[in-house]
């Protein structure tokens, strides 16, 4: 299957599936309540979801599609330094082969002050056997994000589900340390059960559309231990520091 062909199974699945739309409009809510001042550019904007509720997003992909406004790779970005304020992520970071290489384009393109607003894939001890059972893409916990590459190989759909947990969870001490160029704003777990059950981008999916509100509600109440051992997903905020700050 070509590259395309998949984003448009996935805008299919995106048009007949309620709950899914229900479910990622519910994410990109997050994303963008997380954004700062300034402009705002979608890194992998895939077929282009987000942009349906938010037009004014610049949405950016490195394959040429109807949905996107410019096509770039996320290590090679096409924008100018200091001309972003914002920079989202939804699914993307775990198929970018060089992930240290992308965090040093989106602290180069961010306007002081900016924001790289960020929802994955999290490995928690409890996603990893649903991941590992279930889900398709394959999850190495014992990769280097720093290396030259963290996957296996150089198509657009290539993964490793791992990438943000090493980076943000189990790493993000060594991350910043070396990017030097960002700090955490937020980072929390979610996606326990809704994920799950919602089936996400496949045609099936065991959650009745009119219990997700109440699912969400029951998410965010639990403990953040909990959340940590049973979530399927890390939102990860990183601002980049002025350059006066201290």
């Amino acid at each position: 299957m070509d590259t395309l062909q998949h984003l448009d199974e996935q805008r299919l699945v995106w048009d007949r599936k309620p709950l899914i739309r229900a479910l990622y409009g519910h994410y990109h809510q997050m994303l963008i309540q997380q954004c700062g001042r300034g402009s705002i550019a979608e890194i992998g904007a895939g077929c282009a979801s987000l942009k349906s509720s938010y037009p004014d997003i610049l949405s950016i992909d490195i394959v040429a599609s109807p949905w996107v406004d410019l096509v770039g790779d996320a290590e090679r970005l096409p924008l100018a330094d200091d001309s972003v304020g914002n920079l989202v992520l939804l699914d993307v970071l775990h198929h970018i082969r060089q992930p240290f290489r992308f965090l040093e384009e989106a602290a180069r393109v961010l306007e002081a002050g900016g924001r790289l607003v960020m929802l994955e894939p999290g490995i928690s001890p409890l996603s990893r056997v649903i991941y590992g059972a279930a889900h398709p893409e394959p999850i190495d916990m014992h990769a280097d994000v720093f290396a030259d590459s963290a996957l296996s190989g150089s198509d657009p759909f290539d993964s490793n589900q791992a990438i943000p947990t090493l980076l943000f969870d189990q790493g993000v001490g060594r991350a910043l340390s070396r990017i030097k160029h960002f700090e955490v704003a937020h980072l929390d777990w979610l996606g326990f059960p809704s994920y799950p059950l919602s089936g996400g981008f496949r045609p099936w999916r065991l959650l009745p559309n009119f219990m997700l509100g109440a699912c969400l509600s029951a998410e965010a109440l639990a403990p953040s231990m909990l959340r940590r051992w049973l979530g399927f997903r890390l939102f990860v905020v990183l601002r980049k520091p002025h350059p006066n700050a201290d």
